[in-house]
Order: structure tokens, then C-alpha cells, then sequence
């Protein structure tokens, strides 16, 4: 229980499902657990906050907690979501929804609203989503709900798409009705206003199904979805090896700040060499950045196969596609090649010797 001048909320911290209480007036609300909300987080070690110090402004805040090197403890925000309470009308609108028998049904309701906020709005009694999800499959309602003239209605700091309590989303709804308009309508919201490593998550599963697909992948290949930037204060800002580093990194993403020594470990040998004179190098400012690319599942095919049959030829000039060759390739295929081809430099010589000692001599 958490009493305030607004008077007492009541929170449930348990993971059972909602159940039916009646308040003061005798109204019957319905009451949430937070353990239900751990399907939002990106790892499990992340933190869940139901910030509710004023009802109109009710939001669940999703971070991370690390402690750095003085032995501080820091929280780092991931997203959040605002819950909205549902009025009357509103809720008269999700009923008509259902209600309604075609998708040209939908489009007309969609196209009554006066804006598209209500549709962006996140509801409890909608299990901690919008109507987004629910109407996802409809190309006509999404292409009005996200075209720019909608533009004074999205929001930067709460997400309209994330991860539903089953793993998949609205994307993944589009994409299973084969609604590719749909899907790039999408693709171009979240590059403009959900722009950052967390949201990744959202094409772990559907990545290779997207360009099978033929969905425009080049904008989001280019962003910061796939390419999470970071300079953290356990990592030297300085180097005086400037050279282009690929390095694997196997574990989460958020005790990445703690393994630079694991990951960059021949540059950290390097320096621990007596012979290693610190005077003798010049030591320049570094950037890093962790391609998240290659770690999208390939249960439904090969993501390398899926780019090189991609018919978008642009995505080839994407920084993360670009790295992600490389890596493959200096660290599974190039040595693979060299013997392959030092075998076979092996077996013409040997020929040569032997069509030269049998035919020719």
C-alpha cells in the first residue's frame, strides 16, 4: 500500500493475473499485478518501477542497475510506458472494434476519430498495450494512424511498439498477414522515434522473414537500432592502437560496460608487456559501438543468406551489415578459404611436376 495526499494506492507484487477488487464508492476495479510486467524487460536482470506518485501521470519504467568502480550505485533507464486510465468513450471505441465485422469497418471507425491519439494510448485493461497491436493486421487503418500527417501526435520518450506478453508484437501481426506496406510504415516510425539499441529486440525473431519478405530494411540497418554506441567510464576514452577493431561479445549487453578487458584482451596484453613504453605512442581518442545484427535468431534461415538474396542492393552500404561481413569473415571464413585454396595451390603444383616429369620429359 503507498498512501499519499492523493489519497492510497494499492500494488500487487506478487505474479498472479489481475483479479476484481471494489474500492471506497463501490466501484470494481481491476487490480494488476507488477510481476506481470516482466515480460518487458530486455534481460532479466532488469528492473521494473511502477511509478505512481500521480494517477493521472501513472508510468512503468523499465532500467538496469550496475555499480560502478567507486562502489556507486547507478540505475540506467531503458524505456518506459505511460498508462493511460481509460474514459468511457474510449472504452465505447475498443467494444465498437470488435464489434465490427470487416476490415473496411475498422478503416471507417479508424477514420471517425477526430486524432489518432486514443490509438497510441496504453490501457491495463488492454494487458499494458495500445490498440496498435490489435489492428496491426489492417494495411488501410496503419497507414492512416502512421502517416506523417499524424506526425504532432508520436512521441519520442513512450514507445508504441515493444514486446507483447507472447514475444511478438504489432510487427510480427503485419508480417504474419503479409501486410509489407504495414511493416514499412513501421520500420519508418521506429527509426524516427524509436531510435535505440533497446528496440532491437523487437525483429530478434523475424529479422530473416523481413527481407525474405522484401521489407525495406535500409533505413534500419542504418540507424542506431542495430549499432548501440556507448562510452562508458570502465572503457579508456584514449588508445594508441587506432586501428579498426571487431571483437566477439557473447554475454548481455548490459554488463558489457565490465569486460573490456575480455573483449579487447590482446590490446590489454599488449600494454601489460614490460617492454610496452607508454612514451613511445601516441595515444588518440577512440570510439566504440556493439553491432546487435548478429544476434538475431536464424531459427527461419541464415541471416547472411537472407541479406545476400536481399533485392535491396542499398543495404550493402549499412555500417552494421558491412561489420558484420567482416567479422564472418575474418573469423570463420578467411581461414577456412586460405587452406582451401593453399590445398588446392598444392594439388596444381603437384600436377605440374607430374604432367612435367611423365608427358614432357
Amino acid at each position: 500500500m503507498i498512501l499519499s495526499s492523493a489519497g492510497i494506492n494499492i500494488i500487487s507484487l506478487s505474479k498472479k493475473e489481475n483479479r476484481v477488487i471494489t474500492d471506497s464508492e463501490g466501484l470494481k476495479r481491476s487490480l494488476h499485478s507488477l510481476g506481470t510486467c516482466d515480460y518487458l524487460k530486455l534481460e532479466p536482470s532488469n528492473h521494473v518501477l511502477f511509478a505512481c506518485q500521480f494517477y493521472e501521470d501513472r508510468k512503468i519504467c523499465l532500467s538496469e542497475q550496475y555499480t560502478d568502480g567507486h562502489g556507486e550505485t547507478h540505475f540506467e533507464d531503458i524505456y518506459k510506458i505511460r498508462i493511460n486510465e481509460i474514459t468511457l468513450r474510449e472504452l465505447l471505441l475498443v467494444y465498437s472494434i470488435y464489434s465490427c465485422k470487416t476490415q473496411s469497418d475498422i478503416e471507417l471507425l479508424v477514420a471517425d476519430q477526430p486524432n489518432p491519439t486514443i490509438f497510441f494510448k496504453v490501457f491495463l485493461e488492454l494487458d499494458r498495450k495500445s490498440l496498435i497491436p490489435y489492428i496491426a493486421f489492417d494495411s488501410r487503418s496503419m497507414n492512416r494512424l502512421l502517416s506523417d500527417s499524424n506526425s504532432e501526435y508520436f512521441n519520442d520518450e513512450f514507445p508504441v511498439f515493444y514486446k507483447n506478453e507472447d514475444g511478438t508484437s504489432a510487427i510480427d501481426t503485419a508480417l504474419d498477414n503479409n501486410q509489407v506496406n504495414s511493416v514499412n510504415l513501421m520500420i519508418d516510425y521506429i527509426v524516427k522515434y524509436q531510435n535505440n539499441y533497446e528496440f532491437a529486440n523487437l525483429f530478434e525473431n523475424n529479422f530473416v522473414d523481413l527481407l525474405n519478405k522484401g521489407v525495406h530494411m535500409n533505413s534500419l540497418l542504418r540507424s542506431k537500432v542495430f549499432c548501440y554506441r556507448f562510452d562508458f567510464d570502465e572503457w579508456p576514452a584514449t588508445s594508441w592502437n587506432t586501428k579498426r577493431q571487431l571483437a566477439p561479445y557473447n554475454n548481455s549487453i548490459f554488463k558489457l560496460r565490465f569486460y573490456y578487458e575480455g573483449t579487447f584482451f590482446k590490446i590489454v596484453e599488449k600494454e601489460l608487456d614490460p617492454e610496452f613504453n607508454e612514451k613511445n605512442h601516441r595515444y588518440l581518442k577512440i570510439k566504440y559501438q556493439c553491432n546487435l545484427l548478429s544476434s538475431m535468431s536464424e531459427k527461419e534461415g541464415s541471416i547472411m543468406d537472407a541479406i545476400a538474396n536481399s533485392d535491396e542492393i542499398e543495404i550493402f552500404n549499412a555500417e552494421t551489415v558491412r561489420d558484420l561481413i567482416d567479422f564472418k569473415w575474418a573469423f570463420y571464413a578467411e581461414k577456412l578459404h586460405l587452406f582451401g585454396a593453399t590445398v588446392h595451390f598444392i594439388y596444381v603444383f603437384v600436377l605440374i611436376l607430374y604432367i612435367n616429369s611423365i608427358y614432357l620429359n
